[in-house]
């Protein structure tokens, strides 16, 4: 399974776009990129990761909206229910989605063309006064976002560069065709970029995405890998809601969404005893960096301080002051040893890293120990 994943991923997944256009993630310049890419990552992470991105009962009416399985409206998962469901989906005659979103493996040399144009633009916008980027960047058109091959912008007044994303219609972007994406391309974007305001169309696109991962795609562990473990999660989250519950069941068969729900339902009535079986790790990672490397106060934030049960993306998050430098491998290596699963994870309390929600669980719900 984790050849074919790979192969499938390398050779035949959507292209490495992001982009947000009329409020859904579009992978890839199409819709279809979009479920293949859920496709791919799920059959990778498993059914798991998204079930725990909603309530079981929602995924339950879509599994009764999406394949009529025997499930009385409104309904938790009961011991006869589940039983009753693992029946049907064993017996299912579920046949994949076809989804070919454009190839990979016949790109006329995409890449090279679009890095020599880019090398060259940069020159140009030197000359210009202005900046040039390319891949990855973001131009924001209203609430449309999108990642062109190649952008050239002057500044104000025009557009505005922010931290992430580029305000405003550039003076001219720039699309690489890829076979298979022409319409989306030709057609689809170039309106969008006239309504927007930029003045000059060469087969161009932008992204608003600045709250996405990088668009990396990677393969590693036997999975997708697309920004961090973080940035897989919220990818998938991104995905299920451009999709619906009800059609993103159609990327995995019955069987892999049941055993997935009765998983989650299982843990969730061992709740208790999982945390505290993760307390007590957590204490004894505070135990070893006091002893080890001298630090003097600890706490806990994240899911294991809140009262809803852990998930499949929960991991024991610890916030420490007066951690020693030039240590970060060394404590890395020693917590991995100690546990691997669920992980855990160092956030030094005073880092210009932390992120504003990491800031705000500190000053908000930190639990010492």
């Amino acid at each position: 399974m984790t050849s074919n994943l790979f192969n499938e991923f390398i050779d035949s997944g959507p292209e490495a776009k992001l982009e947000l256009i009329e409020s859904q993630l579009i992978v890839g310049n199409t819709l279809v990129g979009s479920r293949l890419l859920l496709q791919q990552i799920l059959t990778g992470w498993g059914a798991r990761a998204a079930i725990a991105l909603a309530p079981i009962k929602q995924w339950l009416e879509a599994l009764r909206l999406t394949y009529n399985a025997p499930i009385p409206p409104g309904l938790d998962i009961t011991e006869t229910i589940a039983t009753t469901l693992q029946t049907w989906a064993a017996s299912f005659p579920y046949q994949p989605e076809d989804l070919l979103p454009g190839s990979r493996g016949e790109e006329k040399h995409h890449n090279p063309i679009r890095s020599y144009i880019s090398h060259s633009f940069w020159e140009i916008a030197e000359k210009l006064g202005g900046q040039s980027f390319s891949r990855d960047f973001v131009m924001r058109l209203g609430n449309n976002g999108f990642t062109p091959d190649i952008l050239l912008f002057l500044g104000q007044p025009r557009n505005t560069l922010r931290e992430y994303y580029l305000e405003g219609p550039a003076e001219m972007v720039l699309e690489v065709l890829r076979p298979g994406h022409e319409y989306a391309d030709r057609i689809i974007k170039r309106d969008y970029y006239a309504a927007g305001g930029v003045p000059e169309y060469i087969i161009s696109f932008e992204q608003y995405i600045s709250w996405c991962p990088e668009a990396k795609f990677e393969f590693g562990d036997g999975k997708p890998q697309i920004g961090s473990k973080e940035g897989i999660r919220n990818l998938i989250g991104m995905l299920l809601m451009t999709c619906g519950l009800a059609d993103a069941l159609k990327v995995l068969s019955p069987v892999e969404w049941v055993t997935a729900l009765l998983e989650a339902e299982t843990l969730r009535f061992q709740d208790a005893q999982r945390k505290a079986a993760w307390w007590d790790l957590a204490r004894q990672a505070a135990t070893l960096l006091r002893s080890k490397y001298g630090v003097t106060r600890l706490g806990v934030i994240g899911d294991l301080v809140k009262p809803e049960p852990l998930n499949f993306w929960s991991e024991i998050t610890l916030v420490v002051w007066d951690l020693p430098d030039r240590k970060g491998y060394e404590i890395y290596q020693d917590l991995s040893n100690l546990s691997q699963e669920p992980e855990i994870n160092l956030i030094e309390a005073d880092s210009q890293y932390a992120t504003l929600a990491q800031q705000q669980a500190i000053s908000q719900f930190l639990v010492e120990i």
